[in-house]
């Protein structure tokens, strides 16, 4: 199949490396600088998988569009809407688009773009990536692992078998089925993980230390992780919704036994590595954690009625720290259609289009 892959950070690199045997990929960068690095075409890769891939690039959105019968937007939360918008004006009428990860109900806000042309895509969310993954050049990505299993959702939710099948033609078969949209957006665990992680280090990560993330995250700070992913998985309950745990994912993720969270970050620490956490107070730990994982499950907790005192603190201390109110930053939940503010607005717009 012919590709575009939307992002040329780790994830987007290392799903162009995964792609490019057996698809023909086109990269394409929001800012120009990401392919600067991929003019002679070749992207190397190594860790869980390794080789070396042919990639095209284009300049211009709809030059990567244009051809494309699938489209894999792998682009950090806080740059994912004006990328929609910037789709929602080029995609055809049965293009399909796979957002990796999705956060805050992106997929929803680009089904309303579309809607406004009247033109229908696939639109399906992952509910994490299909890997892990670090960039380690202009033309090199390192592969930490492939998960073997993540969910998928439609939009809307009859889609999803159509959106599966595509999956597992690009990735293999590592993908289930979800009930839609929102319990893929209550799914993702890197907030409820990084925002700890990160608020627990800000000192090592504003002095540029050198520290190893999963032993980081044991302990004291572990405590906080499942405290944040408790509310999450009330969240998802209280709309009916059935999401996994964080000692869930990671023991999908990572093979790490279902035991104690921070018993887990320990043994991933040790029989698989850490990678380094963040040098700099600009990391989307914080800028993109926050406002779109844990603004958005606080903004569900209101709507369906579930506490979530530990996920409102959080938000406040990291908006103390980066004299920033993160509260307000979400673009997509800004976008989104004022009519679905209910729960069963929503989960019928989910779910039927």
């Amino acid at each position: 199949m012919k590709v575009a892959v939307l992002g040329t950070g780790s994830i987007g690199l290392a799903s162009a490396a995964l792609l490019g045997n057996g698809h023909e990929v086109t990269l394409w960068s929001p800012s120009g600088r990401g392919i600067e690095g991929l003019a002679e075409g070749r992207l190397s890769f190594a860790g869980a998988a390794a080789g070396e891939e042919p990639v095209q690039t284009s300049r211009e959105l709809a030059g990567a569009l244009a051809g494309a019968e699938v489209v894999i937007v792998a682009i950090p939360a806080s740059g994912v809407q004006p990328i929609l918008k910037e789709c929602a004006a080029l995609l055809r009428p049965g293009q399909a688009v796979f957002l990796m990860p999705m956060l805050s109900l992106a997929g929803l806000v680009l089904s309303q773009m579309l809607a406004a042309r009247g033109v229908r895509c696939l639109i399906g969310g992952f509910g994490t990536t299909v890997m892990t993954a670090r960039k380690s050049g202009p033309a090199e990505v390192r592969i930490h692992a492939l998960r073997e299993r993540l969910d998928v959702a439609g939009m809307p939710t009859g889609d999803t078998p159509q959106l599966i099948d595509l999956a597992r033609q690009l990735f293999g078969d590592r993908f289930s089925a979800q009930s839609d949209l929102l319990a893929i957006s209550l799914s993702q665990t890197n907030p409820v993980a990084h925002v700890p992680l990160a608020l627990a280090n800000l000192s090592r990560m504003e002095r540029g230390e050198a520290w190893t993330q999963y032993d980081h995250m044991a302990g004291a700070t572990s405590h906080m992780t499942v405290a944040l992913d408790r509310e999450r998985l009330a969240v998802a309950r209280a709309f009916g919704l059935t999401v996994r745990s964080i000692e869930q994912h990671f023991h999908l993720s990572f093979g790490a036994p279902m035991v104690d969270f921070g018993d887990q970050c320990r043994w991933v620490h040790e029989n698989l590595g850490s990678p380094t956490g963040p040098a700099s107070l600009d990391t989307r730990y914080i800028t993109e954690d926050v406002p779109y994982g844990l603004v958005f499950n606080a903004r569900m907790g209101r709507m369906c009625g579930a506490a979530t005192p530990v996920t409102d603190g959080c938000i406040a201390l990291a908006s103390a720290a980066y004299k920033r109110d993160f509260a307000t930053g979400n673009a997509l939940l800004n976008a989104l259609d004022p009519e679905l503010s209910g729960a069963p607005a929503l989960l019928a717009c989910l779910r039927s289009g």
